[in-house]
């Protein structure tokens, strides 16, 4: 780490990554995510980087459904005995009032809305 050599490369976003994050995913694999100004989240293999999952989270009810929003944040929650989960879930929150709850394969387990339209 001292050369400030790159170590490994992780491609796929076409636009600006926003956020980066590491969860657990299913047989302790460790997993890369990252959130994008393309609308798109995408789920590495920490080791290969292959790119393992790739998803839009849906839009808010209220808006148009062709239109894709920017990955702003992406927060992960670990799996535990406390949570109930099986594996990390991710919160995902994009340019909206609108925070999803999806699995690292991009399954909506549950949306969160505050009420407030942008605009």
């Amino acid at each position: 780490m001292h050369s400030g050599r790159t170590l490994k490369e992780f491609r796929g976003h076409t636009s600006y990554v926003n956020c980066v994050g590491f969860a657990d995913g299913p047989g302790h694999q460790r997993l890369v995510v990252s959130g994008c100004a393309d609308g798109f989240v995408r789920v590495f293999d920490l080791r290969s980087s292959e790119i393992l999952h790739k998803f839009a989270p849906p839009p808010p009810a209220y808006q148009n459904e062709n239109i894709t929003l920017d990955v702003r944040d992406i927060v992960i929650v670990s799996s535990s005995s406390s949570t109930g989960l099986s594996e990390d879930t991710l919160l995902i929150c994009q340019q909206s009032s609108t925070v999803h709850q999806m699995t690292v394969a991009g399954q909506l387990l549950k949306s969160y809305e505050s009420g407030k339209k942008l605009g």
